[in-house]
């Protein structure tokens, strides 16, 4: 069988970062009363798109790599998936 697209997906963007090579995303799933890590991402551009899995509330953060050097996390934003 082919591979079963969701429909729900979430666009995650931030500024791009002048000298950037690449970006990591970092996706947390609340479990509980915190947060546990879902999932990471390495993307070329500042902008990644995820299809979340489970119900529930995430939040997310992004950082920018020089050169192969990261960068500061930035603050996390959150998102609901039904």
């Amino acid at each position: 069988g082919g591979a079963s697209v969701p429909s729900y997906s979430v666009t995650m963007t931030c500024s791009a970062v002048t000298g950037a090579t690449s970006y990591e995303f970092a996706i947390e799933h609340e479990s509980g009363s915190s947060f546990t890590t879902y999932t990471n991402y390495s993307a070329t551009g500042p902008s990644r798109t995820f299809w979340p899995q489970i119900s529930g509330t995430y939040r997310w953060r992004v950082r920018a790599k020089v050169n192969g050097a990261p960068g500061e996390w930035s603050a996390y934003a959150t998102f609901g998936y039904p």
